[in-house]
């Protein structure tokens, strides 16, 4: 397995009351990529459980990794009066497998982020 860095793009999106920032790394350790979701939101929201997020890696074909790890229960939250942010972690395995494209989901919407190497992302703009 190659070890390089990749780039979501774009590094965040909005999502209702939430900034979602993805942060994707293949784990040659263990074989497997590791997505962290960031969820930056107003103090004032409900906790967020691991349940209400999905996550979901895509190979140039479309077709999806295999789902190793998920979050669940209520997820961790760090912040003040001023906002929050919340982790949910993901794990998913076929690393033989290049990602170039990243679905999350929360509260019945999508976003679609764009996955590159940081090689690709140096070379075309960051555009694919």
């Amino acid at each position: 397995m190659v070890d390089e860095l990749y780039t979501v793009t774009p590094s965040s999106q909005p999502l209702g009351a939430y900034r979602v920032y993805p942060h994707l790394r293949r784990d040659p350790q263990h074989d497997a990529w590791a997505l962290t979701l960031v969820f930056s939101r107003p103090p004032d929201l409900p906790p967020m459980k691991g349940e209400e997020v999905d996550a979901e890696l895509l190979d140039s074909s479309g077709r999806p990794f295999a789902l190793a790890k998920r979050p669940s229960g209520l997820l961790v939250e760090a912040g003040d009066s001023l906002g929050a942010s919340v982790n949910a972690n993901f794990v998913f395995t076929d690393t033989e497998k290049t990602p170039k494209s990243l679905l999350v989901t929360h509260q019945g919407q999508t976003l679609r982020f764009r996955i590159q190497t940081a090689s690709q992302s140096n070379t075309n703009g960051g555009s694919i």
